[in-house]
Formats: structure tokens, sequence, C-alpha cells
């Protein structure tokens, strides 16, 4: 069981039916506000979730689903989102800065206002972003991709920082790429969370099966001294 509760009220805002959050379930809940500071979200499948303003500083999000999360103004400084699957989601003045975004994929996100300085973007894709007025000092975009439809804050030079262009006469090829990251992220994330459920049926029967041998022993269902001794015949 794990409870979630609200950063600054304290109240309770989720109680979840589940051992750890790594790659749980967790599509299209509400989290808004929520305190995941260091929180271990590992592969978790966060799809359409609501997590603004939610604080998830220093939070390992490594290859965690969060395709068109709701992430506005959210609190991930310093925390780990490399290879993780962001395509359409709001990132809109969040707090990224020292976060690892390395291999990300972030087409189509939302990233305005967003506070990016000192992140790892190496090799993150960036087709279609929108980073307008988003702060980018001592950001590593080395080997990031984007396209002539990512917009960039005013005066900065993507490729002066390491970033590469897409050529527009290869944007189809691009798009069948994007589709098949889309379908290989629903595999991998169906492919996890059935894991990882067969992985918790079988710590619950472990421990069924413990507790029901502390109970045979507590009703003295198992003798101490072997086996029990034979009557004696006289001849």
């Amino acid at each position: 069981m794990v409870e979630i509760y609200h950063a600054g009220t304290h109240e309770l805002l989720q109680q979840l039916e589940v051992d750890s959050l790594a790659r749980a379930d967790l599509k299209y809940l509400d989290l808004s506000g929520a305190e995941l500071t260091g929180a271990d979200l590992t592969g978790a499948d966060l799809r359409g979730a609501q997590l603004n303003r939610a604080v998830l500083m220093v939070a390992v999000l490594t290859r965690a689903v969060l395709m068109h999360a709701h992430l506005g103004n959210t609190d991930l400084q310093g925390a780990k989102l490399d290879r993780a699957i962001l395509l359409g989601a709001d990132l809109s003045g969040a707090q990224l800065r020292g976060a690892d975004l390395s291999r990300a994929k972030l087409c189509g996100a939302r990233l305005t206002g967003a506070d990016l300085r000192s992140t790892q973007l190496e090799g993150a894709m960036l087709w279609r972003a929108d980073l307008s007025e988003a702060r980018l000092a001592y950001a590593n975009l080395k080997g990031a991709s984007y396209t002539s439809a990512t917009r960039w804050p005013r005066r900065f030079d993507p490729e002066r920082h390491g970033a590469v262009l897409l050529s527009e006469d290869s944007s189809q090829a691009h798009n069948q790429r994007l589709n098949a990251v889309l379908c290989r992220a629903e595999r991998l994330t169906a492919a996890h969370i059935q894991a990882w459920a067969r992985f918790q049926a079988q710590r619950e029967r472990l421990s069924e099966n413990r507790k029901s041998d502390r109970r045979l022993l507590g009703k003295g269902g198992f003798s101490g001294g072997g086996d029990a001794p034979l009557s004696s015949h006289s001849h």
C-alpha cells in the first residue's frame, strides 16, 4: 500500500494497492500538488496523469511513460527523466533545473517558460516541441534532434548548443519513426506492467504460504521431535 499526500496541505490524495511506484500503472490519476520528492517511479505508466504543481525533486522517472501528462509548474529539479516518453506532455513553467532528460522523447511537448538551466538534454527528441521563453543557460543539447516546427526562445541558437536540425525532406521517415516509438512505448509499458503484476502475485502467494505455515506451527501442526513414538507390545 502506497499513500500519496499533497505537498502543501498534507491531505491524502491517493491510496494505491501497490508495494512500489516503480512500474506501477498510474494512468490518468490526479496527483496534482503531490509530494513525491525522491520517489522511485522507474518505468511507471503515467499517461495522461495530472501532476500540475507536484513536487518531484530528485525523483527517478527513468523510462517512465508520461505521454500527454500534465506537469505544468511541477518541481522536477534534479529529477532523472532519462529515456522517459513525454510525447505531447505539458511541462509549461516546470522547474527542471539540473534534471536529466537525456534521450527523452519530447516530441510535441510544451515547455514554454520552463526552467531548463543546466539540464541534460543530450540525444533528446525535440520534434515540434515548444520551448519558447524557456531558460536554457548551460543546458546540454549535444545530439538532441529538432525540426523546423520546434519553437525556441528568442535569439537562442540550438545548433550552437549542439542540437541537430532534421531536414524537411525526411519528415515522412521521421513521422514513421515517431509512430514506431509510440507503438514500442505501448508494448514496453504493457510488458512491464504484466511482469510486475506476475511478480506481485508471486509475492502474495509466498506471503500466504508463510502465514499458513505459521498458523500450523501455532496449532502444533508440526511436531518438533520427528516421528511419533510407536506403542510397545508385550510378547
